[in-house]
């Protein structure tokens, strides 16, 4: 088995992209149809007619074999073989079967979250807001600035900037909480808001009908230091 996409990753984990495309331009100088072209507006591929499914595929599989020839020699160069063959290759196979898989959700306890965490965001609003001493949206950074420093005058020495003014991101807010309590309910919001939209909401919306699990793609050749990430969802970005 050989996989251009990880013997590319392997020999240099910080290129720009380890695609087919970008592969077959930087190591054989040419350009390849890609799937968006030959599809078009199509529901998917298998309405893409014979002759043009088969020049596509024909040029992916024939380019996959001329760009082996240039990666099994720097794998081979760099010693990378044995982290090809005994790691890389098997655990494809082991992801793939854990995309297919998928992950099973419990729908109604990912409700019952949602509604204890719209509660208790319902309770901290109010709280912000007197604490504010006026209503604002608390999701707005233009806003929440404004009242922070421009209402509640908490300083704003050492903290972080950004182009449009003082920082509200976490590390801000972490830093204005011994000047006004309001920080500390800003931080609990933050928390609950990120639980509440990434996950008992939009988890539920991504459970696949047919198998009633989540599905997440599972990239291997991503990340500079080596470890997966996943994407549709991300199941990797849980807050504490």
């Amino acid at each position: 088995a050989f996989d251009t996409m990880l013997a590319s990753y392997l020999i240099n984990s910080a290129r720009r992209s380890h695609n087919l495309s970008v592969l077959a331009l930087d190591y054989i100088g040419r350009t390849l149809i890609e799937y968006e072209e030959i599809v078009g507006e199509q529901p998917h591929f298998g309405y893409v007619p014979i002759d043009r499914a088969t020049e596509y595929g024909g040029q992916d599989a024939h380019c996959a074999w001329l760009i082996r020839k240039k990666l099994y020699p720097q794998l081979e160069q760099a010693e990378l073989l044995p982290i090809f063959n005994d790691i890389e290759v098997p655990l494809l196979c082991v992801l793939s079967r854990l995309e297919r898989k998928g992950i099973k959700v419990n729908k109604e306890l990912l409700a019952n979250l949602s509604d204890q965490a719209a509660q208790r965001l319902a309770t901290l609003e109010v709280e912000i807001h007197e604490l504010a001493g006026c209503s604002f949206n608390i999701n707005s950074p233009k806003q929440l600035s404004e009242v922070l420093f421009d209402k509640l005058l908490i300083p704003t020495k050492g903290l972080k900037k950004t182009k449009s003014g003082i920082s509200t991101d976490s590390s801000v807010l972490e830093q204005i909480e011994p000047h006004h309590p309001i920080g500390a309910k800003l931080l609990e919001y933050r928390s609950i808001h990120k639980l509440k939209s990434t996950y008992h909401d939009a988890l539920v919306e991504q459970v696949a009908s047919q198998t009633g699990r989540v599905h997440s793609s599972f990239n291997q050749a991503v990340t500079g230091t080596g470890r997966l990430s996943s994407y549709d969802p991300n199941l990797q970005n849980i807050p504490i």
